[in-house]
């Protein structure tokens, strides 16, 4: 049976893919990676697990492997108390998960939160705010493609806080800094 420091060790090895493999060499798939590890798709991922029929319990501690929420699961059913910390931060994901889900329906919004470092070695988390663009569609009501806006927040310890505001339309970006 997989001890607490077994499960804090596959704990910090989700967190190590989630936030400073995909950067190493960033490309197209990179941002797609990070959201996939990033927890927030936890439930969706043990769903299709049931529905391919795979052995549960063995599939599911591999794909825990490269899920921080997953890994965050393990952590809190291992059976031992691994600390508030790791479930305060499991309750961060499934807020998370909340507000997305009642602002998708609302309004088509979606938050999120990446973790990811810096080349001088600072942890940062980017927060990421997307939603349709409305005011574009009022003003253009032939253009039948919808765009979408959206907003990237954080700290940089070497320029202060950073927010960046883009504008995407079919084949245009109009951003602010």
């Amino acid at each position: 049976k997989p001890s607490a420091l077994d499960d804090l060790g596959r704990l910090k090895a989700a967190l190590d893919g989630l936030i400073r493999e995909p950067w190493r060499d960033p490309g197209p798939e990179m941002l797609r990676t990070v959201i996939d590890r990033s927890g927030l798709f936890w439930e969706s991922k043990l769903r299709r697990l049931l529905e391919t029929n795979r052995s549960g319990k063995e599939s599911a501690s591999l794909l825990a492997q490269k899920d921080l929420k997953g890994a965050l699961a393990k952590c809190i059913t291992g059976g031992k108390d691994n600390g508030d910390l790791i479930r305060r931060l499991f309750s961060l994901l499934e807020q998370v998960q909340r507000f997305n889900h009642v602002a998708r329906q609302e309004d088509g919004r979606l938050f999120l939160p990446l973790p990811l470092q810096l080349p001088d070695g600072e942890t940062n988390v980017a927060q990421i705010l997307i939603r349709p663009d409305r005011e574009e569609a009022k003003q253009r009501p032939e253009d039948s493609e919808g765009g979408f806006r959206l907003s990237l927040v954080m700290a940089l310890s070497a320029m202060g806080p950073l927010r960046i505001d883009l504008s995407v339309r079919q084949n245009r970006i109009r951003s602010v800094f």
